[in-house]
C-alpha cells in the first residue's frame, strides 16, 4: 500500500485496522509525528527541539509504545508518551536511551503537566 499524502497515510492506516481486524494501528510518520487508529484518528505532532540523529528512533518509539500499554496506559496515552521518548532520542547523536527522568520532563513540558520527576 502507497501512502503520499497525510489522506493517504488515514486511509492506509484504517485499511489496516479493518482488515486485519485490529483494535489499534500506531504509524510513525518521521518529522509529521505519528498517528493513532483506535476507532478515532489521533495526530501526534512531534515535538523534536533539535533532530541530530534519527537511529533508534523507531525501536524507541515501539519500546516505549509497547511498555506504556503494559503498565496500563491507554493507546492515546502509550502514543503521546512513546512520541515524547523518540524526540528525545533523535535530539542526540548515536543511538541512545531515554531516561526516566528525561522523559517524565519532555512528557510533563510537552502536556503542561505540573510537578517534576523526583527520580
Amino acid at each position: 500500500m502507497d501512502a503520499n499524502s497525510r489522506e493517504d497515510i488515514d486511509i492506509v492506516g484504517q485499511k489496516l485496522k479493518e482488515q486485519y481486524k485490529l483494535d489499534t494501528v500506531l504509524i510513525t510518520r518521521s518529522e509529521e509525528g505519528m498517528t493513532l487508529y483506535d476507532g478515532g484518528i489521533h495526530n501526534i505532532p512531534t515535538y523534536a527541539k533539535e533532530v541530530y540523529d534519527v537511529t533508534g528512533a523507531g525501536d524507541t518509539v515501539i519500546s516505549v509504545f509497547t511498555l506504556a500499554r503494559a503498565a496500563g496506559a491507554t493507546w492515546e496515552e502509550a502514543a503521546k508518551i512513546a512520541n515524547a521518548a523518540g524526540g528525545i532520542v533523535v535530539g542526540k547523536i548515536g543511538t541512545s536511551t531515554v531516561s526516566e527522568k528525561e522523559l517524565i520532563s519532555t512528557y510533563n513540558s510537552i502536556y503542561n503537566i505540573g510537578g517534576t520527576c523526583k527520580c
